[in-house]
């Protein structure tokens, strides 16, 4: 009999034991296997990267995504790792809550990028993916734009003004242009048009004045010129109704005829 109560508390106490071990979890880190949480089941590997493991000329910033599900079920999130080396590689974004990130961080040309994700579940368990790579397309910015159009003008009068640029890879190309009259730092997008042609805007200014215009040239990879400044004045107009100009002479008359009075005491 004591027998039996010493087993039943033997193996009570192991059950115990392997209870509370089995909640624990270990460091996160890419090197180390999580211990999963009693009654869960870690999330798959991601996989499916796009772009594609190793993909070449790729459009920046490019938008990462993967594939990844739960075997319970479970909402997952993720952490995207990246980095120009394997060994470079560090958190940009944590808990992200979809399986694609847009990668604001790839930006630069030319350049191939490294990257893994974490998954991870409400219970803390997580995975790894493979460390996946991508090298970023070559492109160069287009030329800044040519401007032509009249430099002096009236308030309230249409003005045509056109603009060019060329691109060195023969992309299209579309202007941003700031007419200098509105507080926002760009008033006027046109669409894509031909590396070299020119594209016509027309604008009117309300009120006189000098006003200071800008714009860039921009190709669909994210290329983007200098700006090209242009210079348009108002002046104030120098013509004077009949009424004006006959108030002017009465009062100078006015002052004459003082002046003469004042002489004369």
């Amino acid at each position: 009999m004591k027998l039996k109560i010493i087993a039943i508390l033997m193996f009570c106490m192991l059950a115990l034991t392997t209870s509370i071990t089995a909640v624990k979890t270990t460091d996160t880190s890419k090197n180390n296997n999580p211990i999963i949480t009693l009654g869960n089941n870690q999330p798959y590997p991601p996989t499916n990267p796009s772009p594609s493991d190793g993909s070449v000329d790729v459009i920046t910033p490019p938008m990462l995504s993967w594939d990844c599900s739960d075997p319970d079920g479970d909402p997952l999130k993720y952490d995207l790792y990246v980095g120009t080396s394997p060994e470079t590689q560090k958190l940009w974004e944590k808990d992200i809550s979809e399986n694609f990130c847009e990668a604001w961080m790839c930006c630069n040309y030319g350049t191939t990028y490294y990257w893994y994700i974490k998954a991870k579940d409400p219970h803390g368990s997580v995975s790894y993916s493979d460390t996946w790579s991508f090298t970023t397309m070559f492109n160069e910015k287009p030329s800044k734009p040519a401007i032509t159009g009249p430099s002096k003008g009236k308030a309230g009068v249409e003005y045509e003004f056109t603009f060019s640029s060329i691109d060195p890879d023969g992309d299209d190309v579309y202007f941003k242009v700031y007419w200098g009259d509105n507080p926002d730092q760009f008033q006027e997008w046109t669409d894509y048009v031909k590396s070299g042609e020119e594209i016509t805007l027309t604008h009117t200014w309300d009120r006189m004045g000098i006003f200071q215009m800008y714009a860039l040239a921009c190709d669909p990879y994210g290329g983007s010129s200098e700006a090209t400044f242009y210079r348009f004045t108002m002046p104030r107009s120098n013509v004077y109704s009949f009424e004006t100009i006959m108030q002017r002479l009465q009062s100078k008359l006015n002052i004459f005829t003082i002046l003469q009075k004042i002489l004369q005491a």
